[in-house]
């Protein structure tokens, strides 16, 4: 509603557009962590921390880390099923 008043738009269009940076932010932290899982080790990825991704997505604002998050988690689960 915050952003709706900001914008000048309904609430609707206000959560369409948080949901689409929310999508762009998952989408980089993807980018950032396969650039950083290059010429890496499963040890080296497997030690990587949500800090890591949020000191390498430098800027992000604190409370829109939780993509640097998910994209770490899913990363660790996917070592696991190796």
């Amino acid at each position: 509603e915050e952003a709706a008043e900001v914008m000048g738009v309904n609430a609707t269009l206000a959560k369409v557009y948080a949901s689409m940076i929310s999508a762009a932010l998952a989408a980089l932290g993807g980018a950032v962590l396969g650039y950083k899982l290059t010429n890496m080790t499963t040890d080296q990825a497997a030690t990587l921390t949500r800090q890591d991704l949020a000191r390498a997505l430098d800027g992000l604002p604190a409370r829109k880390t939780h993509a640097a998050a998910l994209a770490i988690e899913t990363l660790h689960a996917a070592l696991l099923q190796s």
